[in-house]
């Protein structure tokens, strides 16, 4: 082999090499990118899939992974709590006789599937706390609070900058709900302390607009939802119905897809009613494509962890 063969073989050896250490390095990266979930056990990643279900596509969290909405809320009840089945007992007991039996005749028309749900929702929730003890969000906060009744909570998933954003551009109606003046970024971090004095007095506040605006409907239909609530009872209720344009997607619509069986190609835009001149509804419809083809042919579980964890 002459000399000029040697060095065009050494050259040829050498490409070779960065070529399986770039696609070594790739194949790092991508494994790395599938180990989000690796501490679970399989049966608590399938809870978790159950639990992203619910809180990501029956109630709108993927807006607030990666669209414009500032928060979503689920309520989450844990299945398995004894306190919670002697508490339901008592309450159904409490009824009047023929309440029990309205109550017992509309669960006939249900079917034991409908009636209880395929997992227990709230070890999902359990699950991603496991996760959350390492892997860290940036963007992103979780707040939970006890219910009225053993075993249930509100859960809300919030986007740090939109709704710092949100009430900044607001800021006059935010300090009226609130009652005090205000730093956007620091009382949205507040968010996980139930005992917040500022979060206590928005969302006990009888004023709708602020509520309206951090869960994504916009500044003009806050407004009107707010006026519809407060005039409800009056004649001027019916004034207020003229601006309006159509109810988003009916609740019956909505209630068909049942807990647990929401998906990247089963679920719906945010549920609000839409006034004329308001384009929030095609902002979530493109928003909703955009979702979809995140989603498209990938595992749920890890892509929201990948997006919660950024």
């Amino acid at each position: 082999m002459t000399h000029l063969a040697k060095k065009n073989m050494i050259r040829i050896i050498f490409a070779c090499l960065l070529l399986v250490m770039f696609f070594s390095v790739s194949s790092c990266n991508s494994k790395k990118r599938q180990l989000l979930s690796a501490c679970l056990t399989t049966e608590e990643k399938a809870d978790l899939d159950y639990f992203f279900r619910i809180l990501m596509f029956e109630n709108h969290g993927v807006f607030v992974l990666f669209g414009s909405k500032p928060i979503c809320e689920m309520f989450l009840r844990n299945t398995e709590s004894k306190d919670a089945d002697i508490a339901f007992q008592q309450w159904f007991d409490s009824l009047p006789k023929n309440k029990q039996a309205e109550f017992k005749a509309r669960m006939k028309n249900k079917t034991q599937e409908e009636i209880e749900l395929k997992r227990n929702p709230y070890r999902g929730w359990l699950a991603l706390q496991k996760l959350l003890k390492t892997l860290k969000t940036k963007r992103f906060l979780f707040r939970i609070v006890p219910l009225r009744g053993p075993g249930r909570y509100e859960l809300m998933l919030i986007n740090i900058q939109h709704t710092s954003l949100v009430m900044a551009q607001n800021y006059t109606a935010f300090r009226s709900a609130a009652r005090m003046d205000f730093n956007p970024i620091q009382v949205t971090l507040e968010l996980q302390n139930p005992d917040s004095i500022f979060w206590k007095n928005i969302f006990s506040c009888p004023n709708h607009i602020t509520k309206g605006l951090l869960f994504g409907f916009g500044l003009k239909n806050s407004i009107f939802g707010d006026l519809r609530l407060t005039y409800s009872n009056t004649n001027v209720s019916s004034e207020l119905k003229k601006p309006i344009v159509k109810q988003l997607k009916a609740p019956s619509q909505v209630n068909q897809i049942k807990d647990g069986e929401g998906s990247p190609s089963n679920f719906t835009i945010p549920l609000f009613t839409s006034i004329e001149g308001d384009d929030w509804v095609e902002k979530y419809e493109k928003e909703k494509v955009e979702i979809e083809r995140i989603y498209l042919g990938k595992d749920l579980v890890e892509v929201t962890l990948q997006r919660l964890m950024e």
